[in-house]
C-alpha cells in the first residue's frame, strides 16, 4: 500500500475511535440529574436509564417555558415603551427646534398614542 492510503485508513480509524469516545462520554453526561436552582421543588426525579416523562414532569416544562415567554414579553414590552419615549422626546426637540416632525409607522404611531 502506499503512503497516502495508510494516512486515510489511519484518518478513518481516529474519527471512528474519537466519535465512538464521544458518544460514550455524552451517554454518561446524559444521566447526570442537574435540576435548576430556580426550578421548582415539585417536579420529581427521572429515573436513571429512562426517557419516559410523568406529567407532573410535562406540566413543570410547560410552566417553565410560559414563565419565560412572560419574562420575554415583559422585557420587550418595557424596551418598547422605552423606545416609544425616546421617539417623544425626540419629536419634542424637533419640534422646539422648528423642524416639521418626521413622517412615522402607523403601526409605531398607534403604539404611541395608545399608551
Amino acid at each position: 500500500m502506499e503512503p497516502t492510503n495508510w494516512m486515510g485508513l489511519a484518518a478513518v480509524l481516529i474519527t471512528t475511535i474519537g466519535s465512538v469516545a464521544g458518544m460514550w462520554a455524552g451517554r454518561t453526561r446524559t444521566t447526570v440529574q442537574d435540576i435548576p436552582v430556580d426550578a421548582p421543588s415539585s417536579a420529581p426525579a427521572q429515573v436513571e436509564g429512562t426517557w419516559t416523562v410523568s406529567p407532573e414532569m410535562y406540566k413543570w416544562v410547560i410552566e417553565l417555558a410560559q414563565r419565560e415567554a412572560n419574562t420575554r414579553a415583559d422585557r420587550l414590552e418595557f424596551l418598547l415603551g422605552l423606545a416609544l419615549a425616546h421617539i417623544d422626546r425626540q419629536d419634542d426637540a424637533a419640534q422646539a427646534a422648528g423642524l416639521p416632525p418626521a413622517p412615522m409607522d402607523p403601526e409605531l404611531a398607534a403604539a404611541r398614542d395608545t399608551r
